[in-house]
């Protein structure tokens, strides 16, 4: 398993390599999500790009981080500054969903340097909606009493598209991502942040 130590973590990553073209993509996940939801995308563009993809601190294949009860958005950006930088990348063409999308606003804002491109993706730069903040509190509560498993049908309709979610012939693969996002009994940490 491939990781790199940023910032006092172990991060999970996976790097494919030079493309034909020289220039990289960087994918930055969503919340509870890991390097998983870019499978298709990199192995359609890796003969191509150097595609980079990471685990966000406290999700995914990457460390934990048991000593902070919130993983802020601030260290979770820091954390892939630190990662590009230790990997040489120079400018890519990033590629945020949701959560990751708030790292590479962040990042064309504030280190303009390391991004080529900006790719967003299901995400807003508008604070989380108020009216959600008690639901998400309670859902945190939940998965630390009891595990993640407990709120994966409370989760699954936030996390994933009403397609995916009715159609029988994609039961699978629904299966699939809900599995990997509750994965992590020490996620609610991430969701705090």
């Amino acid at each position: 398993m491939p990781s790199l130590s940023v910032n006092g973590t172990e991060l999970y990553y996976l790097d494919t390599g030079a493309g034909s073209t020289g220039e990289t993509i960087a994918f930055s996940h969503g919340l509870l999500w890991g390097t998983e939801l870019f499978e298709a995308q990199i192995a359609a563009l890796r003969d191509r790009y150097r595609c980079i993809a990471w685990d966000h601190r406290g999700q995914g294949q990457s460390a934990p981080d048991l000593d902070r009860e919130c993983i802020g958005m601030e260290l979770v950006w820091k954390d892939a500054v630190a990662l590009l930088e230790k990997l040489g990348t120079g400018a890519v063409h990033f590629c945020g969903l949701s959560m990751g999308g708030f790292v590479g606003m962040r990042m064309a804002a504030r280190r303009p340097d390391l991004v080529r491109s900006l790719m967003l993706l299901e995400t807003s730069s508008d604070p989380e909606p108020t009216e959600n903040l008690k639901r998400y509190r309670l859902l945190i509560r939940v998965v630390k009493l009891f595990g993640p498993n407990v709120v994966k049908s409370r989760v699954a309709p936030i996390m994933l598209g009403s397609s995916i979610l009715t159609d029988p012939s994609r039961r699978d693969e629904r299966d699939r991502y809900t599995a990997l996002m509750s994965r992590r009994k020490d996620g609610w940490r991430a969701v705090n942040g």
